[in-house]
């Protein structure tokens, strides 16, 4: 992980970015991560190593992809109780099965021009979100890709 001055992001405090790289697992000092490296991409396997997963990270407040990223895989962050805000950059063409599932106070989630699927499940269980724009682009969204989203007032294409 690395800290960050405050005063650069507009921050009232110091925080910690981190990458999703093998062997980090000390989710609890994360705020927000910045970079999913290319192997996190691989949405083909049918069983997922939760080791390689962001899980249950209390402190995490935002996730904002990297450019390049090209697909989500499956459960990529899970029950992440304090995440409130996930940006995607253009170049995400899928979101994967339950890829940012039992998130329950995301409120803000923005999907880039250019993504293309919604797979089942991808944010299933994120009881804050309200609203959500889906871009011109999105050709498939998968039955359940929202399930038990009982704030979702508002869909917007």
């Amino acid at each position: 992980y690395k800290r960050y001055a405050s005063r650069s992001l507009g921050f009232a405090e110091p925080w910690i970015m981190c990458s999703l790289t093998r062997g980090w697992r000390d989710w609890g000092k994360c705020i927000s991560i910045l970079h999913i490296p290319s192997y996190h991409q691989n949405t083909h396997h049918s069983q997922t190593n939760r080791r390689e997963s962001v899980l249950n990270c209390k402190g995490m407040r935002h996730v904002e992809l990297n450019k390049g990223l090209g697909q989500i895989r499956r459960e990529l962050i899970f029950y992440c109780e304090s995440l409130e805000r996930i940006k995607f950059p253009s170049s995400v063409k899928k979101i994967g099965h339950d890829a940012f599932i039992e998130c329950y106070n995301l409120v803000q989630v923005e999907l880039g021009e250019g993504l293309e699927r919604i797979r089942c499940g991808a944010f299933s269980e994120c009881t804050s979100l309200t609203h959500i724009r889906i871009p011109s682009t999105v050709i498939e969204i998968d039955k359940g890709a929202f399930k038990n989203c009982g704030s979702l007032m508002a869909v917007e294409f």
